[in-house]
């Protein structure tokens, strides 16, 4: 059976484990946001952040799973940004079983 790597990666943002967070990544991970990317260290600086928001709790934030398999995980999930509520549409791709590759994208709902 096929590891999953999106519970995987839920577990550790569930927990707001950062360390583990951080072995998950690959060395060469990249995010890009919008018009922004992001190197490894300044995106776990900003699930740091994340983590450390009390206010926002994924379990409660309409989660849908939209793939996950040994290549790639994406998900969507619903969060106020600057007093909007936005729907995130996550996708990760996946290389040497870390996460790799990371594009976000915020649609007002």
């Amino acid at each position: 059976m096929m590891q999953s790597h999106f519970f995987n990666m839920l577990e550790m943002i569930l927990a707001k484990d950062i360390d583990a967070f951080e072995k998950y990544m690959h060395p060469e991970f990249i995010s890009v946001s919008e018009f922004e990317m992001s190197t490894r260290e300044d995106f776990l600086a900003q699930m740091q952040t994340w983590f450390d928001d009390e206010a926002f709790d994924l379990r409660q934030a309409n989660l849908v799973i939209i793939a996950d398999n040994s290549d790639l995980h994406s998900f969507q999930y619903e969060q106020h940004v600057d007093g909007k509520l936005m729907r995130v549409t996550n996708v990760a791709l996946i290389r040497e079983k870390k996460l790799w590759r990371h594009i976000v994208n915020y649609v007002p709902i």
